[in-house]
This record gives structure tokens, sequence and C-alpha cells, in this order.
């Protein structure tokens, strides 16, 4: 206080005075050479901060460019590639799936005439418009150039909406197919009072050695036989408690349609046989889908009724198309081939040797 008396005043009026003092410090530190200099080598320091982060953000920008121009050239020519050579884009994946397979042809099995081009017309946008989009952004950021970038951007994403929600529609109306299911049974009575055993067989497999299996898709196989296409599905075999005293064969075909109809008219073009000569009955491996017939999920079951009292024996191979045969021995279907099974009151039994 400078020997004065404490008082508020007194207070108050030192403290204006050593404010005063202070900006009086500061003014000539300011105007002195030692600030110059030092606002000067700080400014110095900035622009070179600066342009460092500058030159390293246009670096990276271009990086980008051109890590975008690669990826997006490399995959618009593969993508064009798979679609003009007609290769699947999936045959990579640990399916069965072969070189041979082509994306048309597989596709024609499963949806009307007409959709697929559009399918793949609609699937080629959807892909196409992403990869062109990053060879654009990779070229605007490499090379700079002026473009309207919101009537661009605007007009991509459009098209690309407009092909995605086409698609959805289209395939909303292939799965109309799948609708209704119809099925129908066929019965074959075998009577004959001396057979106490029924042997049961699987035939020959006719496409084995020539026919080149080229997908599968729920049980349902398309070859290619002589050069022409040809679609096989398993069969399954079952065998139950007849109702009565004689050996029956049921065959149940079943598929889907867009109507019933439509779905029992598929049904009843699935073709199926099997040969019986006395007491045995052979089994073709396969049924074969109508001439022309799209997949509509075409199945075949075989059910064997065998009278209480009675027997059948399974011959080796048939374990390829049996079922979950009930059992009292609960016995796995592959282990039940190459033994005779008697079907008595508490159920199928094997026969002791």
């Amino acid at each position: 206080m400078r020997g004065q008396e404490a008082t508020v005043k007194n207070i108050e009026k030192s403290i204006k005075e050593e404010v005063s003092e202070m900006k009086e410090s500061y003014k000539k530190f300011k105007e002195s050479d030692t600030y110059s200099k030092g606002r000067k080598s700080v400014d110095a320091a900035g622009d070179v901060t600066y342009n460092f982060f500058k030159v390293l953000l246009k670096v990276i920008v271009i990086i980008i460019g051109v890590f975008l121009i690669i990826s997006g050239f490399i995959g618009l020519l593969g993508f064009i590639s798979s679609m003009v050579i007609g290769h699947s884009f999936v045959q990579g994946w640990p399916l069965i799936w072969s070189p041979e397979v082509q994306v048309p042809g597989f596709l024609n099995h499963f949806v009307a005439p007409g959709t697929v081009t559009f399918g793949m017309i609609a699937v080629g946008i959807l892909a196409g418009i992403p990869l062109l989009a990053m060879l654009f952004i990779g070229t605007k950021l490499v090379f700079r150039y002026k473009t309207n970038n919101t009537a661009i951007g605007l007009t991509m994403v459009g098209i690309w909406l407009i092909a995605l929600v086409s698609l959805i529609a289209v395939s909303i109306g292939q799965l109309g197919n799948y609708k209704n299911q119809s099925s129908v049974t066929e019965t074959k009575t075998i009577s004959c009072d001396s057979c106490q055993t029924l042997t049961l067989k699987l035939g020959e497999d006719k496409y084995e050695n020539y026919a080149k299996m080229d997908f599968e898709i729920d049980d349902v196989k398309v070859a290619m036989v002589d050069g022409e296409e040809v679609m096989l599905g398993n069969v399954s075999l079952d065998v139950e408690r007849s109702a009565n005293d004689d050996f029956v064969i049921l065959i149940k075909k079943s598929s889907r349609g867009k109507t019933r109809e439509m779905a029992k008219e598929i049904t009843e073009n699935i073709i199926y046989r099997f040969d019986l000569k006395d007491s045995t009955v052979v089994f073709d491996p396969w049924f074969i889908l109508g001439e022309d017939e799209k997949y509509r999920g075409q199945d075949v079951d075989i059910t064997v009724k065998v009278p209480q009292g009675k027997a059948v024996f399974l011959s080796n191979g048939l374990e390829r198309i049996i079922d979950d045969i009930e059992n009292v021995s609960n016995t796995w279907d592959g282990d039940m081939v190459g033994k005779t099974w008697i079907m008595k009151p508490e159920g199928l039994t094997m026969k002791e040797e």
C-alpha cells in the first residue's frame, strides 16, 4: 500500500495503478524488437505446419482416389466379364458348383421365361452403379475436374433404387409360384399269399457314368445328358405297417404352384418308375421332372406297407434312399441294409440269423 492507510478506497486506487503499470509494460514489450522477432518466428512455424498438413492431406486424398479408381475398374471388369461370359460369380463358394454353371441357365430352371433377363439387368445395375460411383469419386479426387455432383449423385441413387424395387417386386412375384401345394398318391397292391418276404432293391443309376451333374438344390439336380439338360430328384423310402394282409407300395408325388390346379399339373408331370417281379421290387434312384418344367419343390416319397407277420429284405445300396425307417431297435438307416426285417405287433424287428 506504499505506506498508505488500508482503506477500501486506497486498495481500489492501488489496484488501478498496478493494472495501469502492467498495461504500460505490455505496450512497451509489444513495441520492442524482441516481441517482433518472436511473433515472426511463431508465424513462420505455423505456416510450415499448415503447409505440411495441407500437402499430406492432398497426398492422402490422391491415394484414396487411386485406390477407388483401381478397385472400381477391377470390380467393373470382373463383373462385366461374369455377365458377358455368363459364369456365376458365386462359383467359388464351397458348394458343388462347377465352372460350367451359367447364371442364366441356372436361374431358368426356377423362374418364368424373360424374368431371368430382367433380373440380370437389375442385378447389373445394382452392382454396377456402386462400382461406377467408386470410379467417379476416385477420378474426382485425383484430377479435380468440375461436375454437377448433386445431379450425378441423385441420378445414380434414383436408378439404383428403381432397380432394387423392381428386383424385389419380381422376386416376390416369383415366390407366388410356390404358394399352393398339391400331391398325388399312386397305390400298388402286391397280392401274393405265398410271398412272406418282399425284397427291396435300388435300381441302376442310369445317369452315373455319362451324366454330368451341374448343381443341386433341395435334392434336385440338373444333369447334362448327351447335351440335353435333365432335372432329377432324389426319392425317399420308408417302411410302415400295412392295414391288411397285402404288401402295398405307395408313391406320393408332390409339388407347388401358383394355384392348386397348376401345382397338380406339375405333380402329374413328375416321372418315377419302379419294377416289380415276383417278390422283388426295384426302385429307380431318381425321379425326373417333366420336360421344360421349372423347379417347384417337386418331391417323391415311397412308402412300403408290410403286413404283420411278413417281412422285407433291404438290399445293399438302399441306404441311399431310405429315410428314417422306424424300428424297435432304433437301428440307424445305414445299418438296416443287408438284413431282413419282420413286422411284429411292436413294430419292425430285425430277423435273427
